[in-house]
């Protein structure tokens, strides 16, 4: 079954992951800081409207080309998913925050690799350190994408060639079937 995708944007999250975020100044003038964060924040929102449109409409192929590729089921019957705007920080799975851009192919790739991560099995989602496990990943996220006709040139991430070096064809066989060859489909 596929699990909820619930787009957010959360003032709070955004405010203290914002790049100018000083616990001193919030300390010190509470009441100034979030007063000039809101202003900022409402232009946020605004930005992210389009983005939003575009999700409600490709929000459950892109869930179902996931798991088509990854060979593994959902876990869980939502996902919460944060848009920031912030340019330092890198984006995240969990949770999963997505650090804002305006291109569209660019967020939805961000998204489709971010995704990736959770629907693989536990043991296999975050080890970021672990090459084969973002090349797993990387490969999913260029193959769905590539369905969805997005633009892998507009990705913020440039290492997909490095998933191609798993020469894997994964329209023939999911990633499940390729690291646990005996396994049933989808289970």
């Amino acid at each position: 079954m596929l699990p909820k995708l619930e787009l957010k944007i959360s003032g709070p999250y955004n405010h203290i992951l914002s790049d100018d975020f000083n616990y001193r100044e919030y300390m010190a003038d509470a009441d100034k800081c979030i007063e000039n964060f809101n202003k900022n924040f409402n232009k946020f929102k605004k930005r992210t409207t389009s983005f939003q449109k575009a999700f409600i409409k490709k929000q459950k192929i892109i869930l179902k080309l996931i798991e088509k590729y990854s060979g593994y089921d959902w876990k869980g019957k939502s996902i919460p998913i944060y848009l920031i705007n912030i340019t330092q920080k890198p984006s995240i799975a969990d949770p999963l925050t997505l650090k804002f851009r305006d291109n569209l192919d660019s967020m939805f790739i961000l998204l489709i690799h971010e995704l990736t991560h959770l629907n693989l099995p536990q043991k296999m989602q975050f080890d970021a350190g672990n090459k084969r496990s973002e090349q797993w990943v990387n490969l999913i996220t260029r193959y769905v994408a590539l369905e969805l006709k997005l633009d892998l040139n507009k990705a913020t991430m440039k290492n997909f060639s490095e998933a191609l070096e798993l020469e894997w064809n994964l329209k023939n066989k999911t990633l499940k079937k390729f690291i646990q060859p005996n396994a049933s489909p989808k289970s």
